[in-house]
C-alpha cells in the first residue's frame, strides 16, 4: 500500500498528532482502507514481514516517529534552514503480527506541505 496526506491534512501539525494519509493510490489486499484514511492507523490483517517507509515534505525542522502499538520503530527528522524545503524520512523492515497497528506521529510541532504525494506511507509485505 501507498498513501499519501490528502488536502484536508495539510498545515500546521502540533506534537503528538497521528498524521493522515487518505490518499490511497495503490493498495492490495487490505479490507480496513476505510478506518486508515479516516485514523491514519493500518491494522495488520495478514502477518509477516513488512517493509515499512514514511517521508514527510516540509519547510520547517521536523521529527516524526514510525510507530508499532505505541512503540517507536523508526524515526524521521530534518532539520531545515531558512527558505529550504526538504523530506524526513524514515524506513524500516519488522515482523508484524496480526492486529498490529502501524502509525506516523508527529514528534515535535511542524508544517505538513500542500504540494501533492510529497508526505507518504508505504507499507509492503515482503514474506
Amino acid at each position: 500500500m501507498t498513501a499519501c496526506t490528502a488536502r484536508k491534512d495539510y498545515g500546521s501539525k502540533s506534537s503528538g498528532y497521528v498524521v493522515k494519509f487518505a490518499d490511497v493510490s495503490t493498495s492490495s489486499n487490505i479490507n480496513n482502507l476505510s478506518t486508515f484514511r479516516n485514523s491514519g492507523k493500518f491494522e495488520v490483517e495478514v502477518e509477516g514481514m513488512y517493509l515499512i517507509s514514511a517521508w514527510i515534505f516540509t519547510s520547517v525542522t521536523s521529527h516524526f516517529s514510525i510507530r508499532k502499538n505505541r512503540e517507536t520503530i523508526a524515526t524521521g527528522y530534518m532539520s531545515a534552514s531558512a527558505g529550504s524545503n526538504a523530506a524526513a524520512t524514515a524506513v524500516v523492515a519488522i515482523d508484524l503480527k496480526r492486529n498490529d497497528e502501524i502509525w506516523v506521529q508527529t514528534e515535535k510541532s511542524f508544517f505538513i506541505h500542500s504540494t501533492p504525494r510529497a508526505s507518504c506511507l508505504t507499507l509492503i509485505k515482503v514474506k
